[in-house]
């Protein structure tokens, strides 16, 4: 089921990459499989505990020159990180992005 909400997130528009990142900060689930997901978990982990506690965790928005990152915060100290690409629409992106991490997250709490 998991696996199958990352898929279906990552054929969005414009988006590139998904991964699941566990506490750790490594990536747990991915789609595609051939993207560098242990590459955007270590970035995104690294990211995460520079900016935000675990008790204040906040979505993180990475703008960049070909295109973002997003990082939402999941339950248990997981994160949901997206690689998209520049001319996708980010207020689309980050509204899907949140609406798909409630869902991952109550899976994660099965």
């Amino acid at each position: 089921m998991l696996s199958n909400l990352l898929a279906e997130l990552a054929a969005g528009s414009g988006i590139d990459l998904v991964a699941l990142v566990d506490a750790s900060g490594f990536a747990t689930e991915s789609s595609p499989q051939e993207g560098d997901a242990e590459g955007l978990a270590a970035n995104i982990h690294a990211l995460s505990e520079q900016v935000s506690s675990k008790e204040n965790a906040a979505t993180l928005t990475i703008i960049a020159e070909r295109g973002y990152i997003l990082a939402i915060p999941l339950t248990k100290g997981h994160f949901l990180a997206i690689q998209a690409i520049d001319s996708a629409s980010l207020g689309k992106l980050r509204n899907t992005a949140q609406q798909y991490a409630e869902r991952i997250s109550a899976l994660l709490n099965t």
